[in-house]
């Protein structure tokens, strides 16, 4: 396990706010997504950076001999707190779960250090990491005063080895003292302007117009926020889905726009793929994409939506479908009945369940 002596740029992305993420909601869902999250970062690593490590929120990447430009470091810094947050932006467009991490993932930042340094390049079993005093006092500098959400901090060697802090622009002073260290002369950027102008996504899309339409209907004497738990409760839906004997999917992922599970029925799996969540005051609607075992349908889509209508709600379960030439017309002669009364006693049953919920829910 060889040790080479090197000198070269450390660059630090770490996610913050993680600690109060992490410790404050669901382990599996906050999880989930600060992995996605790094795993942006690491796919935007535009100066080609070597990763040595992921520390927990951090990424530790490193480049051997002379540093990239200050402006290359600043572009790099400036993508990755642009693509963050816009990528923050798509989850909170995407994300359709009640827990913490899926509730306050928009309030996530990021911080990243620039230093320059001596280290030791580590390999063992097949991959390198870097290792020495710079990057112990790499990780110290990720322990700081500046109260930014997002920034770029940059060492005092680095801004040396760019030929003074006037090569950096905007770059403000500052200072921080460690028990091992001392004080420390650095240099920062505050990405908040670059975060505010992140783009925010367009809106989730809709269903396409398909020719053939399977629609069912019911009333249910309860609100609306009570009837869209019990859709949103994709794991439960054997409780009331006509003829489902089960629900594969993996529970650690949110309930967001692109999530994958498989409905089982008769010993065939239909794969369903979430479209879109939509809420609003008086109706709700949640939509996928479906790909039946049968060859009946080219493409299909399977909606449920929900509006407010009297003292209750109105609820459909509509199915899409573009019908293959041949086997749609069976379909239709065949099956589409037998679909339909299979839609309407799925939401008879969903009615008796959410009515049976909401008169034993206490008053207020």
């Amino acid at each position: 396990m060889p040790s080479d002596a090197a000198q070269g740029l450390l660059l630090i992305p770490q996610i913050s706010g993680y600690a109060k993420f992490v410790g404050e909601v669901e382990l599996a869902h906050s999880e989930h997504i600060i992995a996605e999250l790094l795993e942006f970062l690491i796919d935007h690593n535009r100066l080609e950076l070597l990763l040595s490590d992921l520390d927990g929120e951090a990424l530790v990447f490193y480049g051997l001999g002379d540093p990239p430009s200050a402006q290359a470091v600043l572009e790099q810094a400036d993508a990755w707190t642009s693509g963050f947050h816009t990528h923050l932006k798509l989850l909170q467009r995407d994300l359709y779960c009640p827990c913490g991490a899926c509730q306050d993932v928009g309030e996530l930042g990021l911080h990243i250090l620039a230093h320059y340094g001596d280290f030791g390049v580590h390999s063992f079993r097949g991959r390198s990491a870097v290792i020495g005093k710079d990057v112990i006092f790499a990780r110290q500098l990720m322990e700081n005063s500046l109260t930014a959400r997002d920034f770029l901090l940059l060492s005092a060697p680095l801004i040396e080895r760019w030929g003074g802090a006037g090569a950096v622009a905007g770059a403000l002073p500052h200072e921080e003292e460690y028990p091992v260290f001392g004080k420390v002369s650095l240099a920062y950027r505050d990405l908040g302007g670059v975060r505010d102008a992140a783009e925010a996504p367009a809106s989730a899309e809709g269903f396409p117009s398909l020719p053939g339409s399977i629609t069912a209907e019911v009333a249910i004497a309860a609100p609306l926020k009570s009837v869209a738990e019990f859709l949103i409760d994709i794991p439960h839906w054997p409780d009331w889905v006509d003829g489902l004997e089960r629900i594969e999917l993996n529970a650690s992922v949110p309930l967001r726009s692109g999530r994958h599970h498989v409905c089982v029925m008769n010993g065939r799996r239909l794969h369903h793929t979430m479209q879109r969540i939509t809420e609003g005051n008086d109706d709700f609607t949640m939509a996928m994409r479906i790909q039946p075992p049968v060859p009946f349908w080219s493409s299909a889509f399977m909606e449920f939506s929900v509006q407010v209508s009297g003292g209750g709600v109105n609820v459909r379960h509509t199915y899409c479908y573009r019908p293959k030439p041949l086997w749609g017309r069976l379909f239709d002669r065949m099956a589409a009945a037998k679909l339909r009364q299979k839609s309407e006693r799925s939401l008879e049953n969903l009615r008796g369940l959410v009515e049976a919920g909401a008169r034993s829910a206490p008053a207020g």
